[in-house]
């Protein structure tokens, strides 16, 4: 059995979570496309009022007013899952602010992750893919784990690599 103790800063698990930008509801990496869509269409909808008015015909507004919304609805759509992923990696990093013992636990059966007085014991089998790159090691599950590499020294960061190369199915690599 192998033990890890992790120093887990907050910092630096932000910079991984937040650090590409996914965070962003307004032109982040998911949301570019719906932004510009929104910011064209509020630019555009009180040409189609004016316009309307006018002409004294509501078909020009009924059609913006419709364009308008799904286009809300889109934006919407789109960020909605990011503020849900948003609201559950705040929690996360409060919880790790909150607990100043981390530890990780290694067998040939699973991975325990030690959080304060919690528990969270993966099996092996029940690990779906791994990522692993320079900067962390994250196991998707039932429960996410999430490692940085300076949470830990060199030679333990190189040996978790090795474990989780051997015994999860799909890692992906960068």
């Amino acid at each position: 059995m192998t033990e890890i103790n992790l120093n887990y800063q907050s910092k630096d698990l932000r910079e991984i979570y937040f650090g590409e930008g996914h965070h962003k509801y307004f032109f982040g990496p998911e949301t570019k496309r719906q932004s510009w869509m929104l910011v064209i269409a509020l630019g555009l909808y009180p040409v189609f009022l004016v316009y309307s008015i006018q002409l004294e015909d509501n078909w020009l507004m009924i059609l913006g007013t419709i364009y308008l919304g799904l286009v809300m609805y889109d934006f919407q759509r789109k960020t909605r899952p990011i503020i849900y992923w948003k609201k559950s990696v705040e929690a996360f990093l409060e919880r790790v602010d909150n607990n100043s013992e981390h530890g990780l636990k290694i067998d040939e059966d699973g991975i325990t992750f030690i959080q304060g007085d919690t528990e969270t014991i993966l099996q092996w089998s029940i690990i779906k893919r791994a990522s692993i790159n320079a900067d962390y090691i994250g196991l998707t599950a039932d429960s996410n784990l999430l490692f940085p590499k300076n949470s830990m020294t060199d030679k333990e960061f190189d040996e978790l690599k090795k474990i989780v190369k051997r015994k999860v199915a799909q890692v992906m690599k960068d």
